[in-house]
């Protein structure tokens, strides 16, 4: 399981760290098949990382966090949750 630091960490309205680290699990194929659906190769990014980042104790984070995130921290955890999918794999349809 790989361990990411958010540069930007998300934080609630009062300004205190909601979500700081992520532990990204590996895919299953629930989630090669989610992806399979995605419009294009950033939507099934953003999937993947919905669905493969986990706080470090396991549980889930909420739903829609890519939507939260920093784009320098799309951009880190896109390049490691693609780097866990099997060789040749695709997100979502081309052009």
């Amino acid at each position: 399981m790989n361990h990411y630091l958010l540069k930007h960490p998300i934080e609630t309205r009062d300004g205190k760290p909601m979500v700081a680290e992520v532990h990204i699990r590996r895919a299953k194929g629930k989630d090669l098949r989610a992806i399979a659906e995605a419009k294009n190769d950033f939507d099934g990014t953003l999937m993947l990382i919905d669905r493969l980042c986990q706080h470090p104790d396991g549980g889930p984070i909420f739903p829609g966090f890519a939507d939260e995130l920093d784009a320098e921290d799309i951009e880190a955890l896109g390049e490691l949750v693609m780097a866990i999918l099997p060789s040749g794999q695709k997100t979502g349809e081309t052009a």
